[in-house]
């Protein structure tokens, strides 16, 4: 043969025959071995373009099938290796020709130990392969990346060489080369890592720590460049190093954590599922409280959260029921088929990874809740703590029952023959138990899983699922619910209730209907299991869901009672879910117990101690407890006062429903109700009262019992509890009684009652509300005593050292009610013509009263008006007109004339309003105050007589009259100023004849030749008024005469 050198031409003549026709390569290689032989040799020679040829010819050699045919030798490892380790000053195509040979070389079995074994000098293949990987050459890293995947791909020796590779600092260098731009070199140090990080030395050796910001750089500049591979491969290195990584070596730092919780939601942005579905695996094996830091950062914990649910949600079931009640399943156990639809696949993947996600969520709860130092709020200020109303950790507490209750549950429920086996059930209950460790509050969550959907389908998943672990967790879960919400209602369960449901539930699947008709066809009496299935029905029938049909649940309720060998002995509490379920019974099929049944059910009822504590309150249950007359006799009085003060019930408009029907249905109600009343108990009487109020608003009551319990109840009040009076009830007996008084319902006033409601009103304690309903209740009193003309109210009233200060307090209130009140009680009071005053005194500031007549509050106007007339025409020295002036001795300083003209001039101006109503009371007590007048100051009542605006007053009121029939109270007024002979001075020509004639009509069958009428014609025909007709006149003059 030629010298190597020239036979160069010869070597590229032959790798370009074998490139393009490959079944050259095996006749060379059988039938010229000795020129392989030749080629191998030749790879030693000093010429680069000798070496690079050869390198070229031994790459397709490599590619032969057979083993038997070539099998390369130590010697030609140690030469590929030798290239490339002095590669730095070689040719470009030396390079990759010898990376190409390296390549095949490894790929072949019987070549790869010896390979891994050559170490001639220093001379190794982990050695080289850091020296190629440094190079800086894109295209020398990423054959030379490729090299390491084929090796570490191989099983046999995959650990030893990955070993050697870390020893020798390789994953810090494809860690150094992760951040590039080039796509397939980030692609392949990628995937040479992720075959690196099977082994445990990885971790050991911290390459963990050390690679991780170059991963989290690399998969933000995959993000950046759209390269959905490189993303995919990040994503599933940082998932097994944050799986893997040793507990007890910090991984993050601050901002590193900060950068992976930022990245973790811009992943979502990829329309790619598996990508998406990888993201969702990192976050969950990121929660864990070894990968966090001081403090635990769960805001941004609860905002990734959120993204993640927002993501597996469009694959995931959609729907959230709430907090009310978890739907029935909608598929079959079992019915699944074996092939899973890809829809269906997603669909458990997304179920299963969102249960993960909760499941080591709240295992990080679990051990940050009870650290101050893993928590938020323990580093921000105490200001800033005080404002919040949750912490963060409660927040993520609450955001992670949101997402089972609106994603995790309704998808496993509604997909029982894709969820009832494998590892999402056990998940499930395993996340709700760990949650419900969590010391913060769940109960709307835990009364939600004790709704029918969620036990139905506990307990037939029970009955096909295999796995005994996950049956446990089942069971767990149940008794976790179950008895937190008992717990909850009755704080006094014994620890036997919890017990024997505990012991009974292992053995108990399948549905309700099947298990409740596998104990009566077998008539097998277990205690504990009949127990168990009472409190399961009483939780759901508690939720408002039926776990079985009435018929079915009476059955059983049936059995259940007439098995026990001695109902009284058991458990309260398991009578109290049997008054709650035959309730319910009751309520959907107005059916109760056979006789029997319900004998020994009195009977053990009539032994319990404390009835109102086993009794629920519901409405639907005092509606059973009154269908009977054993069970009313039993329970009847404390189940009413139980349901009567249950704030919650009362403002229900079907309490009012429910207590008419009772009513009407069973005499004995009303009198429980009454009786009730007459104990003075705080809650009990709000809730009669309320109920009785609206109802006697539609004028439905019995109202002559009703008042008259009413009055009894209150007087107990006062005399029994006066010093710890409950207000607001006081003011609700009052109301009560008020409006029996507007029914028309007549009783003789209660004077010691009367006495109390003085003394009540004038209190100190009392409240706005307090005096509105005295005075409500003593104006009725006061009206009810004039109707008999009987002054006996008026003179308790009067009687009072305080009353006349409250009354004087009062008649100006800002309250209009309370206001109007006082006046019609002064009113009423003055209006007694007894002498029951003595000394007593009331006085009125003339300023206040002169600001309600200006103003326009017209119903108080007109109360004020009745209440100066009684008080001008009063025959007693009571009440007193004042101005806010004092004399000497401290006394207020009564009107003078000044003050008085005043009052008659605004009453002036009363009298000419547009209401006929206003004119009349106006007028009338224009009247009242002249005729006070003249006998007090004659001298200034003469004066406001002649006063010439008096004129214009007539002037206007006839005017008013528009030339019809003239007003009885102008008629009066002219009357009066007729009798003093004042007529003529203040009435018009024009107007003295419509005057004469109202008054010849309105006294035709009175008049008298001594008449004020008669003589007042008299006095006009001395006139010569030509306007009058006077043989009209003349001739009703004579009739009369």
């Amino acid at each position: 043969m030629c010298s190597y050198q020239n036979s160069l031409p010869l070597f590229g003549l032959v790798g370009n025959l074998l490139e393009n026709i490959p079944p050259l390569v095996e006749q060379l290689v059988q039938c010229h071995g000795s020129y392989v032989d030749y080629i191998v040799k030749g790879l030693n020679q000093p010429d680069e373009h000798v070496q690079s040829s050869l390198a070229f010819i031994l790459i397709h050699v490599c590619c032969i099938t057979s083993a038997d045919y070539f099998k390369p030798t130590t010697k030609l490892g140690e030469s590929v290796l030798t290239i490339l380790n002095t590669s730095s000053t070689k040719s470009h195509i030396l390079q990759t020709n010898a990376l190409g040979l390296l390549n095949k070389l490894l790929v072949m079995p019987s070549s790869q130990h010896m390979l891994l074994d050559i170490n001639e000098n220093g001379l190794t293949f982990s050695a080289v392969m850091k020296k190629l990987l440094i190079s800086g050459k894109h295209d020398i890293q990423i054959s030379t990346a490729q090299c390491l995947m084929v090796a570490l791909s191989k099983d046999s020796y995959q650990n030893d060489l990955a070993l050697n590779l870390l020893s020798a600092d390789v994953a810090e260098v494809l860690f150094e080369i992760l951040p590039t731009s080039n796509e397939l070199l980030m692609e392949s140090a990628l995937c040479c890592l992720q075959l690196l990080v099977k082994t445990e030395t990885f971790f050991t050796k911290c390459h963990s720590v050390y690679g991780l910001e170059s991963i989290m750089r690399a998969l933000e500049q995959a993000l950046c460049m759209k390269q959905h591979k490189c993303t995919m491969y990040s994503l599933q290195l940082l998932e097994v190093i944050l799986e893997k990584h040793l507990t007890g070596v910090r991984l993050f730092s601050s901002s590193l954590l900060t950068a992976c919780l930022d990245l973790i939601p811009q992943v979502f942005n990829i329309n790619n599922y598996q990508i998406g579905l990888e993201c969702v695996k990192v976050f969950s094996n990121l929660l864990r409280k070894g990968h966090m830091l001081s403090p635990v950062p769960f805001k941004d914990l609860g905002i990734v959260l959120q993204s993640v649910s927002e993501w597996l949600s469009k694959t995931m079931c959609k729907t959230s029921f709430g907090y009310g009640k978890y739907p029935k399943r909608t598929a079959t156990f079992g019915s699944t088929p074996q092939g899973l639809s890809n829809t269906l696949m997603r669909k458990s993947q997304a179920t299963e990874q969102m249960l993960a996600i909760i499941y080591k969520s709240s295992r990080l709860l679990l051990e940050c809740m009870d650290d101050p130092l893993a928590l938020e709020e323990t580093y921000c200020p105490p200001s800033q703590t005080e404002q919040s109303e949750s912490t963060s950790i409660e927040r993520y507490q609450q955001l992670l029952v949101s997402c089972l209750d609106s994603l995790c549950i309704p998808a496993v429920i509604g997909n029982a023959g894709l969820m009832s086996e494998g590892s999402i059930c056990k998940l499930l209950y395993s996340s709700v138990n760990q949650l419900l460790e969590t010391k913060y509050s769940l109960q709307p969550f835990v009364v939600k899983l004790i709704s029918g959907g969620f036990i139905s389908f506990t307990l037939e998943a029970k009955k096909h699922i295999r796995q005994e672990e996950s049956r446990l967790q089942m069971d767990l879960c149940l008794t976790k619910c179950c008895m937190s919400v008992i717990m909850e209602l009755h704080p006094n369960v014994c620890d036997l209730v919890k017990v024997t449901f505990e012991n009974a539930l292992s053995n108990l699947y399948g549905s309700f209907k099947q298990m409740i008709a596998e104990l009566l066809e077998t008539r097998r009496i277990i205690d504990s299991h009949h127990h168990c299935i009472l409190i399961m029905m009483y939780m759901v029938a508690y939720h408002q869901d039926s776990p079985v049909p009435p018929n079915v649940m009476l059955s059983f309720l049936d059995a259940y009672i007439t098995h026990q060998p001695n109902l009284s002995s058991v458990s309260p509490f398991f009578l109290h879910c049997l008054l709650f379920l035959l309730s319910k019974i009751f309520l959907e099929r107005k059916e109760s117990l056979c006789e029997p049944s319900l004998d020994m059910l009195v009977s053990a009822l009539e032994e319990l101690g404390n009835k109102e504590q086993w009794i629920s309150g519901d409405i639907f249950q005092l509606e059973w407890i009154f269908s009977s007359e054993s069970i009313c006799q039993c329970l009847g009085s404390v189940s009413l006062k139980k349901w009567l003060t249950a704030e919650e019930n009362v403002s229900e408009d079907d309490c009012k429903e429910i207590i008419r029907a009772i009513m009407s249905q069973n005499a004995s109600c009303l009198n429980t109700v009454l009786d009730l009343l007459e104990k003075g108990c705080e809650r009990t009487v709000s809730g009669i009262l309320q109920i009785f109020l609206e109802m006697g608003q539609k004028e439905e009551a019995p109202w002559e019992l009703v008042e008259n319990k009413c009055r009894q109840s209150l007087k107990m009040m006062f005399i029994g509890n006066m010093a710890r009076l409950a207000d607001h009830n006081v003011i609700a007996l009052l109301s009560m009684i008020s409006l029996s008084r507007q029914k028309r319902v007549s009783y003789n006033e209660d004077v010691k009652l009367v006495f109390h409601v003085v003394k009540y009103l004038c209190s100190i304690s009392i409240t706005e509300a307090g005096v509105g309903a005295a005075c409500a209740f003593l104006t009725g009193s006061l009206i009810q005593s004039s109707a008999i003309q009987d002054s006996t109210v008026a003179s308790v009233l009067m009687s009072h050292d305080g009353f006349i200060p409250c009354l004087e307090e009062n008649l100006f209130n800002k309250d209009a009610e309370i206001s109007s009140c006082a006046i019609t009680m002064a009113t009423l009071i003055f209006g007694c013509q007894d002498e029951i005053y003595e000394g007593k005194r009331i006085n009125f500031k003339i300023g206040d009263i002169l600001a309600i007549l200006h103003s326009h509050q017209h119903v108080k106007v007109l109360a004020v008006l009745k209440l100066l007339k009684e008080i001008f025409l009063s025959k007693h020295d009571v009440g007193k007109f004042v101005v806010l002036k004092q004399d000497a001795s401290g006394h207020p300083l009564e009107l003078d004339s000044k003050e008085y003209r005043i009052v008659y001039m605004c009453l002036q101006q009363l009298a000419v309003k547009d209401t006929l109503n206003m004119q009349e009371n106006a007028v009338s007590c224009m009247l009242s105050l002249l005729t006070m007048l003249e006998k007090k100051d004659k001298q200034l009542a003469e004066h406001l007589l002649r006063q010439p605006w008096n004129q214009l007053l007539v002037s206007d009121l006839i005017s008013c009259a528009g030339g019809g029939t003239i007003p009885d109270h102008v008629l009066h007024f002219c009357f009066f100023m007729a009798e003093r002979n004042l007529l003529l001075a203040i009435v018009k020509e024009r107007h003295l004849e419509a005057i004469c004639k109202q008054f010849l009509v309105i006294k035709q069958d009175e008049l008298t030749p001594d008449d004020t009428v008669v003589k007042l014609m008299t006095k006009v025909f001395s006139y010569d008024i030509e306007l009058i007709k006077r043989d009209e006149i003349e001739a009703k003059l004579k009739s009369l005469n």
